[in-house]
């Protein structure tokens, strides 16, 4: 688990999942440390930004 730019990242393996919380009315959180994580911890829901599968992130860009 670590916080970077506003972003949480958990990590299991070789997957990356890049998230924010987001408050009861869906509004994405930036997270200002990873001491400030137990503030985020009764977070009902997360938006997921990215995947990184081995390094690679799953998004495509569009040609």
């Amino acid at each position: 688990m670590d916080v970077q730019a506003g972003n949480l990242t958990l990590s299991i393996e070789e997957v990356d999942m890049h998230a924010r919380p987001l408050t009861a009315a869906g509004v994405p959180q930036s997270i200002a440390s990873r001491a400030s994580l137990p503030d985020y911890a009764a977070a009902e829901a997360l938006v997921v930004q990215d995947l990184h599968v081995r390094g690679a992130s799953i998004l495509r860009r569009a040609s």
